[in-house]
């Protein structure tokens, strides 16, 4: 492998001083410059609900030539294996995650960063531009494989970003792993899926459950002083593993978990849980949802009026950035868990705001900078094997050893092949303009995915 040691530097400088353009393939549309793309989608935004099933120019390109003009033509379809290729032939970033449903928000805030990333590098890695090719897994297992062979046998990606949900993560797993594509998941994930032992060709780009529950668990335990309380979640993979993690750990610690909730993957009312809640036995209230749940379950939770008597704690994802407008004083002293926050001081940081603000004309949250980090591992790993990811083995290894400097701090994978993190303890508040905003008031430093702190 070659040296790097004055990668982090270089890189870095080279985010900030290059521009260029990025090729994106979909269903129903040939290719498209990222600079009409991400203008367009800075000016239109999203809905409150995560209703929007991706970055607004897609909708308007959609009606394109339903037949790809720039499909790769060098390699045989359906043997999910790749040629060496010429430098200069474009390297193939697979994009797989849920433009619809309840995650429609998040999976369009992990493009976003994706995209600014690339821009940022100029579309090009060790010599050769990029050409993303995306498919909706509409957060559904049958349509997450269906999707995910048809990036790997006949588009022939040489990397997969994706998928969100838990659920598609499980059921693409063999299929993965048979392919021998490295595959990031830019969305927490639990260890299950990247099997036993894990897989050497999947990567995490965030938080595992047991990151997540051991630090708010001793957090709110030793530093709130919660002795008692409840928990809410959704019932699928996902949920169950976060709930399960922060319970064990918290009565590990010596608490009480009075009551845990599963309701239902996009629920649009929440009062039928919420109605059993009883304040004044608990503490606090537990949680973490995401997309349209996020912000429903928060805002109707302040609508029965216990906000003000049961404080609300859990996941950073619940509150991020680009709910908070959507979820207002409802979600004012929610304290919450994640590694990345906009406020953070770093270089890296300071480049991928700025970056991110000139593009979108607003901050950057979780899931943007989760894309961003995404692609910075996809770039870094490249550019080790100096551009040639015809062997997808030597790629995933070059992968599994990237260390850099991202926005939320030094990048580097642990054992299980998830970051070790350090997590930020955020409370939502309003700052001296009005905006709602997670101001960091703590920091859990070196988790890794067992949970371990100090790694």
């Amino acid at each position: 492998m070659p040296s790097h040691e004055d990668q982090p530097a270089s890189a870095l400088e080279r985010r900030l001083t290059r521009r260029g353009t990025v090729k994106l393939v979909t269903l129903g549309l040939s290719s498209v410059v990222i600079g009409p793309l991400l203008a367009a989608c800075g000016e239109a935004g999203e809905t409150a609900s995560g209703g929007d099933t991706s970055p607004t120019a897609t909708t308007a390109l959609a009606s394109a030539d339903p037949t790809p003009t720039s499909a790769p033509t060098t390699e045989t379809a359906g043997t999910g294996e790749s040629t060496p290729q010429a430098e200069g032939e474009p390297i193939r970033l697979g994009i797989l995650l849920p433009f619809t449903g309840v995650y429609a928000q998040p999976a369009a805030d992990v493009e976003r960063g994706v995209m600014v990333y690339l821009k940022g590098i100029g579309n090009e890695i060790a010599g050769r531009p990029v050409t993303v090719i995306r498919e909706d897994s509409e957060a559904d297992p049958s349509t997450g494989i269906t999707k995910a062979r048809k990036l790997i046998e006949r588009d022939q990606v040489d990397v997969m970003i994706g998928p969100l949900s838990s659920a598609v993560g499980t059921a693409v797993r063999d299929l993965v792993v048979s392919s021998g594509i490295p595959q990031i998941y830019p969305i927490p994930g639990t260890l299950e899926e990247s099997g036993t032992p894990p897989a050497p060709n999947i990567f995490r780009v965030s938080y595992s459950p047991a990151q997540l529950g051991v630090a708010s668990a001793r957090y709110l335990y030793e530093t709130l002083g919660y002795r008692t309380m409840a928990i809410m979640c959704p019932d699928y993979v996902w949920g169950q593993k976060v709930a399960e993690a922060f319970k064990s750990s918290f009565e590990e610690l010596g608490g009480t978990i009075a009551d845990v909730t599963f309701t239902p993957l996009d629920t649009t009312d929440f009062a039928p849980y919420l109605g059993r809640v009883d304040p004044a036995s608990l503490d606090a209230m537990w949680v973490f949802y995401s997309g349209g749940d996020a912000i429903r379950f928060v805002v109707q939770y302040g609508e029965m009026g216990l906000t003000s008597d049961l404080p609300l704690t859990g996941a950073g994802d619940v509150v991020d950035e680009a709910f908070l407008p959507s979820q207002g004083d409802a979600a004012l002293g929610f304290v919450s868990f994640l590694p990345y926050t906009p406020s953070l001081e770093n270089d890296a940081n300071a480049a991928f705001v700025n970056a991110y603000q000139t593009e979108y004309d607003a901050a950057p949250g979780f899931f943007n900078e989760i894309g961003w980090v995404a692609a910075a591992i996809v770039d870094e790993a490249i550019r080790a094997v100096d551009g040639d990811v015809s062997d997808k083995a030597k790629l995933a290894a070059a992968m599994e050893q990237v260390e850099f400097d991202s926005p939320h701090g030094r990048f580097r994978f642990d054992m299980n092949r998830f970051p070790i993190l350090d997590m930020q303890v955020r409370r939502v508040e309003l700052d001296d303009s009005g905006e709602y905003v997670n101001t960091i008031i703590d920091v859990i430093e070196g988790i890794d995915s067992n949970g371990m702190i100090g790694g």
